[in-house]
């Protein structure tokens, strides 16, 4: 797995980005504006709010249409939907969304509970061998000015 790296905009290459999105911060602006410079396309995955507490361990405040329609309002943002539901004890479930989007490349928050080799293996088992993962950097912390 390699960390994210600001460069050029790889032409043709569907990123996905994904995540809960409670209360859009700066920080989840920066780890998806970072995800749309890897590609020239951007799907942003949203959490379901019955998967929230399987991921955090609590249940979000904003439900998942208001955590859409906030994500998807983002200028650099392509398309944004809601993932797949995750049933407990079957983690996986949050993946099958990918089987449909096929992208050529992944990009995962540097906080993010998500096992880059689960992940792969899930891909490498269904089609996907060529999708790349990356992980992006935490944003830098902003200056409070005097």
């Amino acid at each position: 797995m390699q960390k994210l790296k600001p460069r050029r905009s790889s032409h043709g290459v569907h990123v996905v980005a994904a995540g809960t999105f409670d209360g859009l911060h700066d920080g989840h602006r920066y780890y998806l504006r970072a995800a749309k410079r890897l590609g020239s396309r951007l799907t942003v995955i949203v959490a379901r709010d019955r998967t929230v507490p399987l991921i955090k361990g609590k249940v979000a405040r904003r439900r998942e249409r208001k955590r859409l329609a906030a994500v998807a309002a983002l200028p650099w943002v392509d398309r944004a939907l809601l993932g797949e539901p995750v049933r407990p004890g079957h983690p996986e479930d949050r993946f099958k969304i990918l089987l449909r989007l096929k992208p050529g490349m992944i990009c995962l928050g540097y906080d993010q509970p998500v096992k880059t080799v689960t992940l792969r293996k899930f891909l490498n088992t269904r089609g996907l061998r060529r999708t790349r993962i990356v992980r992006a950097r935490q944003a830098p912390e902003f200056r409070r000015l005097p």
